[in-house]
């Protein structure tokens, strides 16, 4: 990896901070910790996902099907959730600082779904 052959190459113990400090930066970047929209975004997306589940899942428990009016308001926000991201994710993507949520874009909208 990029850290070990940094980590490597140093001469110094001020070598191995700065590579340890740039390792962590990228991480804390590519994980969406360092934006609280990106994050919360994501999150609350997979919550509605998580939501949707649960109730297939309870109603399944009581030998009952989900109201078709159920499904229709996930889907609703689901969708609304989902371009909130993209969205957000475009947004941020096309500052230029962040080349991974180019190729993420990508992998989320790889069949056209979202445009």
């Amino acid at each position: 990896s990029k850290l070990e052959e940094k980590l490597r190459s140093s001469q110094d113990f001020e070598g191995v901070q700065a590579a340890f400090s740039q390792f962590l930066s990228n991480l804390e970047t590519q994980c969406f910790l360092s934006s609280q929209l990106v994050h919360s975004s994501i999150m609350n997306t997979l919550k509605c996902c998580e939501s949707l589940t649960k109730k297939v899942l309870l109603n399944a428990s009581r030998g009952k099907e989900i109201v078709e009016n159920e499904i229709k308001a996930a889907d609703k926000e689901f969708s609304r959730l989902q371009m909130l991201l993209v969205t957000v994710l475009g947004r941020q993507a096309a500052t230029g600082r962040a080349p991974h949520l180019t190729r993420l874009l990508t992998r989320i909208d790889y069949n056209g779904f979202v445009s």
